[in-house]
């Protein structure tokens, strides 16, 4: 099998954002099974799979798939196959949900398919922390307003006088300064990771880093979703409710204290790679190349 993959106008991938990360990793799943050219057309295309490039789209060969964010209602009427990265935001399109990826509201029924998240091989590994009077609390994304944790950041003075808590993070305002190649060691120093998107994409966006969390073998503090159900169960006991994140009332604050007194206070805590299970590379490329099979 021949596959064309072409992120955006981008003629390599590099591991800075959230979004080229989760392409390298769709990359090498489908490398698993395929043979896969990234930027560069192939000769005897059979797949070409593309995300928010019309123009690579149009000059695309063999059946064309398009990744669902950005909506274009013209790119999701003609590509053979639709594509997201989790099944409620999958459910959403199929079922003609009207939202911000879906503004027309249209029933997309059985052209949409889920392409689960793929994990870096780096992370599916676990390593105890000795535990100390410190709580280290890593927080790994990018720090913007639908990212930023307002209940935990703008309260942790007031967090610390319940807990000594060191915080680890990935970022200096904007700028990454931890690289990806040590994200997984710098992961694993931590206790807790604190996950802080609250935006309206939340509820059905695919996410890494809770992910790669989890598979490092950390718990995650996050704001409950129905994607993020998917991944954890309706009853993980590390959720925070919506709306948590965003918060400055003393009630959000208290919310995630509960989770760290949680987590200080328990024997035994989730086994957060089973979680994970689905995302490791040698699960995800079996369900893409079965869809892509299906295609052929």
């Amino acid at each position: 099998m021949n596959i064309f993959y072409q992120y955006s106008w981008l003629k390599s991938l590099s591991p800075i954002r959230g979004d080229q990360i989760n392409e390298i990793n769709t990359v090498k799943a489908l490398r698993k099974f395929a043979k896969v050219s990234y930027g560069q057309s192939i000769d005897n295309t059979d797949i070409s799979i593309i995300r928010a490039s019309k123009e690579a789209f149009w000059q695309a060969k063999g059946k064309r798939l398009w990744m669902a964010s950005p909506y274009d209602r013209e790119m999701f009427e003609k590509a053979d196959l639709i594509f997201t990265f989790t099944d409620t935001w999958t459910k959403w399109l199929r079922e003609g949900k009207t939202f911000s990826l879906n503004p027309d509201g249209i029933a997309w029924g059985d052209k949409v398919v889920t392409f689960p998240q793929t994990i870096g091989e780096d992370f599916v590994k676990t390593s105890e922390r000795k535990p100390t009077k410190t709580i280290r609390i890593g927080i790994f994304g990018r720090l913007k307003k639908s990212t930023y944790p307002v209940a935990f950041l703008d309260n942790l003075s007031k967090i610390n006088v319940f807990h000594r808590i060191e915080l680890v993070q990935g970022y200096n305002a904007t700028n990454l300064h931890i690289s990806y190649k040590n994200m997984p060691a710098s992961i694993r120093h931590c206790d807790l990771i604190l996950v802080g998107q609250h935006g309206d994409e939340w509820e059905f966006c695919g996410n890494i880093k809770p992910l790669e969390a989890a598979a490092c073998g950390r718990p995650v503090i996050l704001e409950r979703s129905s994607a993020r159900e998917e991944t954890f169960g309706k009853n993980y006991r590390f959720f925070v409710e919506r709306g948590t994140m965003a918060s400055r009332s003393t009630s959000a604050m208290h919310s995630i204290i509960k989770k760290i007194n949680f987590y200080k206070n328990s024997k035994v805590l989730p086994d957060m790679p089973k979680y994970v299970e689905k995302h490791r590379i040698e699960n995800t490329s079996k369900v893409l190349e079965g869809i892509l099979k299906r295609l052929l």
